[in-house]
């Protein structure tokens, strides 16, 4: 452990070495996360359905690359938030971990609001500091009170859904400016960012899928009788943490999108992503999520999360409603296991008997 990090910086034991955490905690942790010391910290075991991994030790099974970009984002996150607040995170206390936990976004939210999600940045920093041979260890005695208090604990929120009318508000909302035939790039980045947000309510896309989104991913050709749109979503539109799947863009968000396919052909912008920066790079998480907010201001939608998760969640209500098989939703989300639909399915009864209890249509409170 007292060996010079420029050593290990050429054997790549990055990991192994606490001063190459506290200069460059992100490189670090890329290779620790990927290593056999963060699986077998984790104690993570083989899946008993695999019978040849009952054979073989614990411990043996690195992490998938999805998975470790998955731990690769919240590092980051936690990173920001260190370097925001000023505190390296070597010298941090349980009270600092927990003020992470804790942080609120300007509407009083919390900004992880899952309860397993925190759970898993626990977790996962009681690792890192186990690694790294902190003695306390902070994380683990914020996973004790996270035990043991309701408020650090924590519930998972009800799944956050748009009706019917709300959807529609949306759509409305949605900012535009009108192509101008003697300029046309002019508003060309508004119009791309409606569609951006027509497809993620019209499809179910999360930010990282359609952000990397090609234009030939819109199969235009095959549009089904009732106007639906095939898109196809490969790993590497969202950088490994998904599978293969094709959604259903479906209408009226599908012709904002037509439009802007159109619309993206003839302008002059390198690359052949469909939602491009203007150099023909992916746009930024962040600018997509501050449009959508100003989308559901502009929509006076006064619901409890409104980023593209809750979009996301639309769709799969709405499919469900309109009568579409479990297996079918799931298969169009990405999921990997239909028991991940469970939330939706249960979103879906409480949104029915809402509507019970006023008098309404039940499957007319979801789809557009």
């Amino acid at each position: 452990m007292q060996r010079q990090a420029t050593k290990h910086l050429r054997t790549g034991d990055l990991f192994d070495v606490p001063d190459v955490w506290k200069a460059d905690p992100v490189t670090a942790f890329e290779a620790f996360v990927t290593s056999m010391a963060f699986v077998e910290l984790s104690q993570r075991r083989p899946k008993q359905s695999d019978p040849v991994a009952r054979d073989k030790p614990k411990g043996a099974y690195p992490l998938r690359a999805s998975s470790a970009k998955v731990y690769c984002h919240m590092w980051q996150r936690f990173m920001r938030w260190c370097k925001e607040t000023d505190a390296p995170f070597w010298m941090l206390t349980k009270d600092g971990i927990e003020a992470f936990l804790e942080e609120r976004g300007p509407d009083g939210n919390r900004l992880i609001q899952s309860a397993t999600i925190r759970r898993q940045y626990v977790t996962m920093l009681e690792r890192i500091y186990k690694h790294l041979q902190i003695v306390p260890n902070p994380a683990l005695g914020a996973n004790f009170d996270m035990a043991d208090s309701t408020q650090l604990r924590g519930r998972n929120e009800d799944t956050v859904t748009l009706t019917a009318e709300q959807q529609q508000a949306f759509l409305d909302a949605l900012p535009f400016v009108a192509t101008n035939p003697d300029d046309p790039m002019a508003g060309w980045e508004v119009r791309r960012d409606r569609a951006v947000q027509a497809m993620m309510l019209g499809a179910g896309l999360k930010v990282s899928e359609v952000m990397g989104l090609y234009t030939a991913n819109v199969q235009v050709d095959r549009r089904d009788k009732d106007g639906c749109v095939p898109v196809e979503v490969s790993p590497a539109s969202a950088g490994g943490t998904v599978i293969w799947h094709t959604t259903l863009l479906r209408p009226p968000a599908a012709a904002i999108v037509l439009d802007w396919i159109a619309e993206r052909k003839t302008l002059p912008v390198r690359g052949m992503l469909l939602f491009p920066t203007w150099r023909g790079t992916r746009l930024d998480k962040t600018w997509i999520y501050r449009k959508t907010r100003e989308t559901y201001a502009a929509a006076g939608l006064e619901v409890p999360r409104r980023g593209g998760r809750t979009l996301r969640n639309t769709y799969a209500v709405s499919q469900l409603a309109a009568g579409t098989a479990p297996a079918d939703v799931t298969a169009q989300l990405g999921h990997r296991t239909q028991r991940a639909l469970e939330t939706y399915t249960t979103a879906l009864e409480k949104q029915r008997r809402k509507a019970q209890r006023r008098g309404a249509s039940p499957d007319k409170e979801v789809p557009i």
